[in-house]
């Protein structure tokens, strides 16, 4: 905690000595004091589903932690950056114009994310999936709960969140038979559909803007890793 707090404020003493002058300047300092809330919140969020055991998990828990964490740090924030030192934000642009396409790409990204946790190769991801050892609130919980008989979710519920290779089997037989992959394949198709629209919609406001987040897509859609 301590760490953290240091570079905390260290962030805002480089920003203050560097762009200090710069007319977005305090839009800055604000856009980094929401993405340390929300990431905060996030963190907090996570850690609440992880620890308690008899809880289930919906969507909306899901697409919180996902809007929170994952969307705030690695797009919304970046892109609205991108937008404030270019002199776009707010004069051709606005954080609600941009808002849903974070979205759906940090959806995208997340869902495929815990998909490869589950069944990606390690030498090709470069890690160990942990989800279901550490009980995280993941797409694949969450769809299978949606689906599951009560005798599949008192199964569930006794081996998801235990650190053995049984308890992790038999969770995976659990997906397997709701055929989660498959669900997947056509999951990841709609947002590929939903950006398509999405950007679209965005062209004749930022074009720049558009090939920026085609170009981020690109590499983010249909990954091995």
């Amino acid at each position: 905690v301590s760490t953290q707090s240091t570079w905390g404020s260290l962030l805002y003493i480089i920003l203050r000595h560097y762009l200090g002058a710069r007319p977005y300047y305090s839009t800055l300092v604000t856009l980094f004091q929401e993405v340390n809330f929300g990431t905060e919140l996030g963190q907090m969020l996570d850690s609440l589903h992880s620890s308690t055991p008899d809880s289930d998990f919906s969507m909306d828990d899901y697409l919180q932690l996902v809007h929170s964490k994952t969307c705030t740090y690695t797009f919304t924030t970046p892109v609205l950056l991108g937008l404030a030192i270019t002199g776009e934000l707010d004069t051709t642009v606005t954080k609600a114009d941009v808002l849903p396409i974070c979205h759906t790409m940090a959806e995208a990204f997340q869902i495929k994310d815990d998909v490869l946790d589950c069944y990606g190769d390690p030498s090709v991801t470069g890690k160990i999936g942990t989800d279901i050892e550490n009980r995280k609130c993941s797409w694949l919980a969450v769809m299978f709960l949606e689906r599951c008989n009560e005798d599949q979710r008192a199964v569930w519920k006794e081996h998801y969140g235990k650190n053995d290779q049984d308890s992790v089997k038999k969770v995976k037989e659990l997906y397997a038979a709701m055929k989660l992959e498959e669900l997947f394949q056509t999951t990841e198709d709609k947002y590929g559909e939903a950006f398509t629209v999405q950007c679209a919609a965005l062209q004749s406001k930022s074009p720049t803007l558009c090939q920026a987040l085609e170009r981020l897509w690109g590499e983010l859609y249909k990954r091995a890793k």
